[in-house]
């Protein structure tokens, strides 16, 4: 590598892995680090980021067989505005939400069809992704418990594709334990940070005030979420807000 040499505990693991991948061409490494929120904060101090530098070396000394992949909340993107950081050699930060269209279509009806179930019609499934607005932690809740109501009976050998109906689809909505899975889902999200609660509180607001169908652009949310909490987003310019409505 042509950087400026690094120091300390690093180069025996920056030497170990391209020793390791030397050893075999067919040989690759995927590092996937979830909840990277406080390891980035400490590592970003004086915007050294001495251990993503060498997470940096590692992925480009072995022609990217070695891979590192950061994951957190709104925190692994505030970054991209600091000069010579090395996060941004990783490739672009992805927001990781519901999901488009087609994919959610092919997740829900997918592995029902490899199972004998196949919804009687397109609306069936597109009302489905509706309720769960595409979003694949909750569409994993609903197929789950789908499938549970819909072999709850028994059937012969030789059966044909079993129908999903609409009401096998009110069915499982109208389930108590699985509304329960729902609410909890949500709360999960809002406690990962207490501005994701002020936000959907905001937009809650706003729909009760003004209709479901009333809007609010981006700038109109940010001054209102600021408004009754304004020292929880005393640190938070116009593109950190723009993160926080897409991670809650």
């Amino acid at each position: 590598s042509g950087d400026a040499p690094l120091t300390g505990a690093g180069t025996a693991v920056h030497a170990g892995i391209l020793s390791w991948l030397a050893g075999d061409s067919n040989r690759s490494l995927l590092i996937l680090l979830d909840e990277a929120d406080a390891f980035l904060d400490a590592d970003a101090a004086g915007n050294q980021f001495t251990n993503v530098e060498w997470c940096r070396r590692i992925m480009e000394d072995s022609g990217r067989r070695a891979k590192v992949v950061f994951a957190g909340l709104h925190r692994t993107a505030r970054f991209d505005s600091l000069p010579n950081q090395p996060l941004s050699h990783f490739g672009p930060a992805i927001v990781v939400g519901p999901l488009r269209p087609q994919h959610a279509y092919d997740l829900l009806t997918r592995p029902l069809q490899a199972v004998g179930f196949r919804f009687e019609d397109d609306s069936t499934p597109a009302r489905v992704l509706a309720l769960v607005n595409n979003m694949p932690a909750l569409l994993q809740l609903f197929g789950a418990a789908l499938m549970e109501e819909l072999t709850s009976q028994p059937l012969p050998p030789n059966a044909p594709v079993q129908l999903v109906t609409n009401a096998d689809v009110d069915s499982v909505f109208n389930n108590a334990e699985l509304k329960d899975a729902f609410r909890e889902k949500y709360r999960l999200t809002l406690n990962l940070d207490p501005r994701y609660q002020v936000i959907a509180y905001t937009v809650a607001g706003a729909a009760h005030e003004r209709g479901v169908d009333a809007g609010l652009t981006l700038t109109e949310l940010s001054t209102d979420a600021r408004s009754p909490w304004p020292a929880g987003f005393a640190s938070c310019g116009s593109d950190d807000c723009g993160v926080l409505v897409k991670g809650c």
